[in-house]
């Protein structure tokens, strides 16, 4: 009886199981590098040097190094980095920045395109936006002002919208960072009627486990730190 067909029959079944599996093990490692978010690693730091290229707008570039050796082990550089106010934070998990899309510095007011707009990136360079914080489709419309701080468990970011001279539109708003859903908005009328407050500027400070700390600039500057988990306020005069 010949066997030989069947034990050919076998092998090549083997040859086309383990190409299939080496197959399938391939895509997989490609499709969860390309996917997973990449955060900083035991035993990584990072440097970070924003390079102007004109007035208001730049280029951000990171270094990560081996905290030991101070060995570079990648680079990652963003354009579009807005210079104007508070464009960068680093986090573990997170790059954060404003960003600035068609914007001639040639010009005080801007053409029909520009937009600014609040992204994360990863430790890999990949990044999205997150944020829309200004735009010029036909006329100018600003949400946000170009100003933010993240918690340092990336929970939360604080951000201003609204301007000196409009109370009930100048605020201090804190979001969800993952869903980008307020969770708080504080008004500068709610504070002038609540604590006495004279017309002023609200500004960002920093942020202190849940607490997140601002400012009202007006001379005789008012400070503010506010539990996001619970909207209890402290305030120094």
């Amino acid at each position: 009886m010949n066997i030989k067909p069947k034990r050919n029959f076998r092998i090549i079944v083997s040859i086309a199981a383990i190409i299939a599996l080496a197959v399938s093990v391939f895509f997989y490692m490609i499709f969860s590098s390309a996917t997973e978010w990449r955060c900083l690693q035991e035993g990584e730091i990072f440097e970070y040097k924003v390079e102007e290229k004109g007035i208001r707008n730049g280029a951000l570039n990171i270094f990560i190094k081996d905290n030991k050796s101070q060995e570079i082990k990648s680079k990652i550089t963003i354009d579009d980095i807005s210079t104007s106010a508070y464009p960068v934070e680093l986090r573990k998990c997170g790059i954060y920045v404003i960003r600035e899309f068609d914007y001639d510095p040639n010009k005080i007011k801007q053409d029909i395109g520009y937009r600014e707009e609040f992204w994360k990136y990863d430790y890999t360079g990949k990044g999205k936006p997150i944020l829309l914080l200004s735009e010029k489709p036909n006329e100018f419309i600003g949400y946000y002002s170009s100003f933010f701080r993240t918690s340092d468990d990336e929970k939360y970011v604080a951000l201003i919208k609204g301007w000196y001279g409009e109370p009930e539109e100048h605020a201090v708003v804190i979001k969800d960072l993952d869903t980008m859903e307020d969770i708080h908005t504080i008004t500068f009328s709610e504070l002038m009627e609540k604590y006495g407050i004279e017309q002023g500027t609200l500004t960002l400070s920093s942020w202190y486990e849940q607490w997140c700390k601002f400012t009202i600039i007006n001379g005789g500057d008012t400070f503010f730190h506010l539990d996001v988990t619970n909207g209890d306020m402290k305030v120094y005069y």
